[in-house]
């Protein structure tokens, strides 16, 4: 339910005032003059005489303190109230049982006098009253809406209904410590919970202008996060946000001033505008007389919401805000309520009367509709449910990952000639993460309607040959098909044809001759296959494994046609055969430039069938020899149509980025606390980052790789035990909100 408050130009002579009218919940109206008086510079305030244009300055000059009073900014919210709305505004929209969720202020967009007052500090003028942001039991989110443009009016907002994709825009590097880009990225992105959402998100960092342009075109964003420095920049009397600038252009410190105009602009590139842009830069959202704000700007140009800052917010209020509202957001909560849960988070994490909580603002489309979600997952809850049961969903993956989805989105395309990814660890003994991207791009595919099936390997039971090595992949078919509710006991191509070509006496001394399914069968001929030489029938086995995958495909197309397309192809992942002797001999006698071999395979039916290997290589480079994935791909017709990427480990110690990397790690994951628990996602306390990165440097001394979990834990154990990190339990503050709303 939305009530609006539409302000219209100044009326400029006479008595000094802002013509107001009040629409409430019910259509009900009511007009009314907010009173105006100019000060010594000539801006206007919202003050009726002398008297209460002393008192108003005096509280604004309170709120720019470091630390005003909780008495003080109440003060200031009542006051903003009753100048606005006024006895009779606040009986109208009250009245009836027609309290408003959202209160959308309509003001002149080129006014600077009104925005740059604080207007999320509305408050109840009851002395017993709250914050209309904080309050418990009805929360009002305040919305500043911007007029659709005309030739627009017919627009459809509508919600993203499938998976949303996001892009995050670093305009710095993502250690910055005033930005500090890469904790804001990475604890928003913890904050999805893919469990419960679906996103495919996409990381940039020190973007350029052109930069932006080329990542928009390339992720069509529903949703665009930019993080960057913002200010006022007097040479262009404009507010600007500070993005790298292109190689080879002189600007001062490499840093490129971009206003909202050029914005917009890169944003295009995709055919259409995000749905939804947030802006974590400061003052993003304010004005200066004889200009708009970056986030109306924005607006104006076709952006239906955007979220940013109207002043110089703190990184903790910052990130936590963005952190809630996102997480609340990609659930599927109405935006009204995903931006009352985002404001009491940021205020439980102040002191006082702080007003960072309250410098975010919601920029709106006038034809956004009210109570209306970003993200709608009703529609998705079936395949979130088999995201679970597949069981490729887990944390996030980031540190040096990102280019492998990139490739993702290549591999899945059928017009692109990419075919085959290669992912190669640095070693037997590391640990890159290598299973759990794999499981990632396993999610991604399923999220973007195609069917992966994983095949891994159990120590000791590596295949021998190729034989064997169709005979797993059949086992990971069944499994998929058994997670899909599909028939589990179908006629296997490739089951029945590794049986013809072993011979029926063979056969049926390793099979009983009882019936059985079909995942059986193949788990007990495969042991008679370990001195199979299929050298004579390799082509049939890779016809043989794409039958099965395509009719695997077809079946699950058949059964879920909302979740599955007739578009989504299967994706085959092979995660760490590293025991295989001459895999890539076996794996490339299977492959083509394809995918999954087609050569032997009718013109018509040759679609790619894309596959992603990862593999951590026990002999490694030493003294620049090559590595045997380097020489096994030497000469192979596939591999002029594959991938190989080089898993970076993590960033050793030194380097500027090393306690970025720490950080993200420990994002990540539960480690042991000090009394044998474990620990809930850890954030660093406010105001002691600075301590962080010591105590960091302190424990990784010498050390130059960090992905150890035995030195991660001492990590959590000193920071916890010298109070800087804490567990960062969302749920548990909101649950335990006061139920008087702010505390006094």
């Amino acid at each position: 339910m939305r009530a609006i408050v539409t302000v219209e130009r100044r009326a400029g002579t006479g008595v000094p005032h802002w013509p107001v009218r009040v629409t409430a919940v019910d259509g009900a109206e009511l007009t009314r003059r907010m009173p105006a008086r100019p000060d010594e510079t000539g801006r206007w305030w919202p003050s009726a005489t002398d008297d209460e244009l002393d008192i108003l300055l005096r509280l604004t000059g309170s709120l720019a303190e470091d630390t005003p009073t909780l008495a003080t900014t109440r003060a200031y919210g009542r006051f903003l109230f009753q100048t606005l709305l006024g006895q009779q505004g606040w009986e109208l929209l009250s009245g009836a049982g027609t309290h408003p969720e959202e209160l959308e202020l309509r003001f002149p967009p080129d006014d600077a006098d009104l925005h740059r007052l604080t207007w999320e500090l509305l408050h109840d003028p009851d002395d017993d009253g709250e914050f209309l942001a904080q309050d418990p039991s009805h929360p009002v989110m305040i919305v500043r809406g911007i007029a659709t443009r005309p030739g627009e009016e017919d627009r459809e907002v509508r919600p993203v209904t499938g998976t949303a994709r996001m892009l995050f825009a670093v305009g710095s590097e993502l250690h910055d410590p005033q930005v500090r880009a890469g904790t804001e990225v990475m604890t928003i992105i913890r904050g999805y919970d893919r469990t419960c959402s679906l996103i495919d998100f996409r990381v940039r960092a020190q973007i350029t202008l052109d930069g932006l342009e080329r990542a928009c075109g390339d992720v069509r964003p529903h949703v665009l996060h930019l993080i960057a420095h913002g200010s006022w920049h007097p040479e262009l009397a404009e507010n600007t946000v500070q993005l790298r600038a292109e190689p080879g252009t002189a600007h001062t410190d490499d840093v490129d001033h971009v206003n909202a105009r050029a914005l917009a602009g890169a944003m295009r590139a995709a055919g259409t505008l995000p749905l939804m842009v947030i802006l974590s830069a400061c003052e993003s959202g304010s004005t200066r007389p004889g200009s708009a704000a970056i986030a109306a700007e924005l607006v104006d140009a076709g952006v239906p919401i955007v979220v940013s800052m109207t002043g110089r917010i703190s990184n903790t209020a910052c990130r936590t805000f963005a952190r809630a509202f996102a997480a609340a957001v990609v659930k599927g909560k109405p935006l009204h309520l995903a931006t009352a849960e985002a404001r009491r988070l940021a205020f439980s994490r102040l002191h006082g009367g702080e007003i960072d909580w309250a410098l975010p603002a919601v920029f709106m489309a006038t034809d956004v509709p009210a109570d209306f979600r970003v993200i709608d997952d009703r529609e998705t809850r079936e395949l979130r449910e088999f995201l679970l049961r597949l069981g490729p969903v887990c944390a996030p993956v980031f540190h040096a990952r990102d280019e492998f989805f990139d490739l993702l989105d290549h591999l899945l395309d059928p017009r692109d000639q990419l075919a085959v990814l290669v992912a190669e660890g640095p070693g037997a003994d590391a640990r890159p993460g290598g299973t759990r991207l794999l499981r990632e791009l396993a999610g991604a595919s399923l999220r973007a309607g195609h069917i992966p099936c994983n095949v891994t390997f159990s120590p000791g039971r590596e295949p021998r040959n190729a034989a064997q090595l169709a005979i797993d992949v059949l086992c990971a078919i069944c499994a998929t098909r058994a997670e899909l509710d599909l028939d589990v006991d179908f006629t296997s191509a490739i089951l029945t044809g590794i049986e013809d070509e072993a011979g029926r006496e063979k056969v049926d001394a390793m099979l009983p001759p009882r019936r059985q399914c079909t995942a059986v069968r193949a788990k007990r001929l495969r042991p008679a296959l370990g001195a199979e030489d299929p050298e004579g029938f390799v082509d049939e086995l890779a016809a043989w494994i794409r039958e099965d995958l395509l009719a695997m495909a077809t079946a699950a197309q058949k059964a879920y046609p909302g979740l599955f397309p007739a578009s989504g192809r299967p994706i085959l992942l092979l995660d760490d055969p590293q025991e295989v002797p001459h895999l890539f001999v076996q794996l490339g006698s299977l492959l083509s430039s394809r995918g999954v071999s087609a050569e032997n395979i009718d013109r018509e039916s040759r679609d790619k069938i894309p596959v992603v290997v990862f593999t951590k290589d026990p002999r490694t480079r030493s003294a620049g020899g090559e590595s045997r994935l380097t020489r096994a791909l030497r000469d192979q017709a596939w591999a002029r149509t594959a991938a190989v990427m080089l898993f970076q480990q993590m960033t050793p110690e030194g380097h500027p980025d090393f306690v970025a990397a720490a950080w993200r790690w420990l994002l990540m994951h539960r480690l042991p606390t000090l009394d044998g628990r474990h620990t809930r996602p850890l954030t660093v306390v406010a105001d002691r980052e600075g301590e962080w990165a010591e105590l960091v440097r302190e424990q990784t001394s010498g050390t130059s790789e960090i992905y150890s979990a035995k030195l991660m834990a001492s990590i959590t154990r000193a920071g916890m035990s010298q109070k800087v990190l804490e567990e960062d339990n969302d749920d548990a503050v909101l649950e335990h909100y006061p139920a008087s709303g702010s505390p006094v």
